[in-house]
């Protein structure tokens, strides 16, 4: 069972529980398993600084770094690449994948372009 799952399950059993204190205790249940969830969320963005684009996007116009994965047709085989894109809401990811559909294109992931520390 999933995170998600279990909050889902405490959610629909306090609500067929209707008023008491056992419905109370798994809205409780649900709050304290949406904290970790939360908290988990967090430390693996923390982690990582690749987001997943069916969860996150970059903001409107910001340059950031692609994971591409597509046949190449240089190599015969599935590649990944990483490049920079320039982001527009307009389009999304989905035109980029929609243009090179035929290589079985798509955009794993996606970061910000890390800022050159100074010496």
């Amino acid at each position: 069972m999933t995170l998600q799952e279990a909050i889902d399950h405490a959610l629909k059993k306090a609500n067929q529980l209707g008023n008491c204190e056992c419905a109370n205790e798994h809205l409780q249940l649900a709050e304290w398993l949406k904290e970790l969830q939360n908290i988990k969320a967090e430390k693996e963005a923390a982690y990582s600084p690749w987001r997943d684009p069916k969860k996150e996007l970059p903001k409107d116009g910001e340059m950031v770094l692609i994971r591409e994965y597509f046949r190449s047709a240089r190599h015969g085989r599935f590649v990944n690449h990483v490049r920079e894109f320039m982001y527009f809401e307009q389009y999304g990811f989905k035109l980029e994948e929609d243009i090179n559909k035929h290589l079985g294109y798509r955009i794993t992931h996606w970061m910000p372009i890390p800022d050159i520390p100074n010496k």
